[in-house]
């Protein structure tokens, strides 16, 4: 099973399904490979035999779907499956349940796909895997990480940006340890909305299958980040998202904002949009390119945690999507008083 946040507590609720609910024995689920295309195979599943099962679990509501090529192999050949995913929320040293979704993902290759084939899927993964391994892994500059350029890097993306596809989103993973590879990943409450037919069920652990108190709390602690600190120039600020921007606090951004000559007045919402917007004419000046958001971690800087974006359960903010990162280390045309000045003049109105 693929966690979108710390293994171990899914682990356990995965458990907990396919003994308490599919009729697993021990022996059976023990049997199950680690690197099995399925969590609970139709050929134990006692409660729908025959139904292959998927359990993920997530903080929030986007879920780590592993390898875009085996599912897609899987919805080709016809098999019947169903997605079950666990949502959860941090309470103490427990992680509770607060909704249960299942899923009938049977033949609907392009409600996920869109127009993409598995052809086009396995040339991706190619032009990922060519870049040099020397390349693969982020670099700092004035301590920020960033990604090195490379032309394999920017030809895999331009590949990427071509292809039309549907509710899964391809994600490809380059460095933070691991081979180069591609992975998927699926916004629930996204398929929820606009495919509600193939909606099972959708509501609380318990009546799930007729069942109750099968699914119970995990003891698992939060992991701790320091709270961030505010960078002490603007360049620092280009590593930040309209997203990110929202783990500061007000003072922060008032702060930071007529530190370099901007208005510091408004409601968060006015402050993070002008603050943006100073970005923006910074990274312009500057030739700092935007990341494309595939390749962006995420700010508790775990590879696999899976939020994109989302409140991140293991700690520290969530993913980074989109956004500025060093294209080359060019010298300044213009110094950065005059820059700073021009950009106050955007800014304040």
């Amino acid at each position: 099973m693929e966690d979108t946040c710390v293994q171990q507590h899914g682990k356990q609720w995965e458990y907990q399904l396919a003994i308490g609910i599919y009729g697993l024995s021990e022996r059976e689920f023990k049997s199950i490979s680690a690197t099995a295309a399925h969590d609970i195979p139709g050929e134990f599943n006692r409660l729908e035999p025959g139904v292959n099962v998927s359990v993920k679990s997530s903080c929030g509501n986007i879920i780590c779907m592993g390898d875009p090529k085996r599912i897609m192999r899987s919805l080709i050949t016809g098999e019947n499956l169903r997605l079950v995913v666990i949502r959860y929320r941090q309470e103490g040293d427990e992680k509770q349940i607060v909704k249960l979704t299942e899923l009938n993902i049977s033949g609907i290759h392009r409600e996920l796909f869109g127009n993409i084939t598995l052809e086009q899927l396995e040339q991706l993964e190619r032009l990922i895997k060519s870049v040099p391994k020397d390349k693969q892994s982020t670099i700092k500059i004035d301590g920020k990480k960033v990604v090195q350029k490379c032309v394999e890097r920017d030809t895999y993306l331009a590949y990427l940006q071509t292809l039309r596809g549907g509710l899964l989103a391809l994600n490809p993973k380059v460095g933070g340890g691991g081979a180069p590879r591609l992975q998927c990943s699926l916004n629930i409450e996204a398929f929820v909305t606009k495919h509600r037919g193939h909606v099972l069920y959708d509501g609380k652990p318990d009546g799930f299958k007729g069942r109750s108190g099968v699914l119970t709390p995990v003891t698992s602690g939060k992991r701790k980040f320091n709270k961030p600190s505010t960078p002490t120039d603007l360049e620092s600020w280009l590593t930040h998202t309209e997203e990110s921007l929202g783990r500061y606090t007000v003072a922060q951004l008032k702060g930071a904002l007529t530190s370099f000559g901007a208005s510091g007045t408004g409601k968060k919402a006015e402050l993070i949009h002008r603050f943006k917007t100073l970005l923006e004419d910074e990274a312009a000046e500057i030739g700092y390119a935007y990341a494309h958001k595939s390749e962006q971690g995420c700010e508790c800087e775990q590879d696999e945690c899976g939020c994109h974006g989302g409140a991140c359960g293991i700690g520290g903010g969530g993913g980074m999507e989109g956004g500025y990162r060093k294209r080359v280390n060019k010298t300044f045309m213009r110094s950065r008083k005059s820059r700073i000045t021009r950009n106050t003049r955007k800014n304040s109105h």
